[in-house]
């Protein structure tokens, strides 16, 4: 596991937090993004507190003017004094539901990539966090069912298939924006959000299955 901050610089420290703790030596004054890396599924960053008496939530900003630095007596190189205290916690929130094409065809395979997108126009202090953004999938029969989602209001969408990391462009989310649910979760222990089976050949007006995002959409290429 890691612990690392992303600079607007580019930088990027690494430590290992097997133990719980960690050690991030030389760091410059700045603003900085903290992720943790290979957390179990369902889990998230909850608030990260720095100096101990300032909560955030995945940010924090080092000051010059504000920073006391001491000699570490072991590695005899400048620390800073406050620690960073990350605290992570989990969900059991599952988000489940149906993914189609717009027609349904014997024997169809409706196995499809599922997003989980943070809601930008939602005023959602997490849009950009990568903890945020969960994956998942169907399968042959367009089933799918996401567990451990975090608190917060998301897009889901079903792709055939996506590039990597396309679901962080958020350009081309709004681009597809009318192609999925909202989904809001409120943090209720336990809580579930179900969408409805489609109907076949189309859905009901009501209905909130997802319509699955053909390959020429998402790759650029001819399905």
């Amino acid at each position: 596991d890691r612990v690392h901050t992303d600079p607007e610089l580019g930088q990027t420290f690494h430590a290992d937090v097997g133990s719980g703790h960690f050690d991030m030596l030389d760091v410059g004054p700045g603003a900085y993004d903290v992720y943790v890396d290979n957390m179990p599924v369902g889990s998230y960053i909850k608030e990260v507190q720095f100096p101990s008496d300032e909560r955030r939530y995945g940010k924090i900003r080092i000051d010059s003017d504000k920073l006391r630095r001491l000699v570490d007596p072991i590695t005899q190189r400048l620390r800073s004094e406050p620690a960073i205290q990350v605290v992570l916690t989990a969900s059991s929130a599952t988000v489940d539901g149906f993914v189609w094409t717009g027609k349904r065809l014997p024997n169809e395979n409706l196995a499809s990539t599922i997003f989980l997108v943070p809601d930008r126009q939602a005023s959602n202090s997490n849009a950009d966090r990568e903890d945020h953004f969960i994956i998942g999938s169907s399968d042959a029969g367009g089933h799918f069912e996401v567990k451990g989602v975090p608190f917060g209001s998301y897009n889901v969408f079903g792709f055939e298939a996506i590039a990597p990391g396309l679901y962080f462009d958020s350009q081309f989310i709004d681009s597809i924006s009318d192609l999925g649910v909202r989904v809001i979760i409120k943090g209720i222990p336990g809580e579930s959000f179900h969408m409805s089976a489609c109907s076949v050949p189309f859905p009901p007006p009501d209905s909130l299955c997802l319509l699955r995002i053909p390959r020429a959409k998402s790759l650029g290429v001819s399905p």
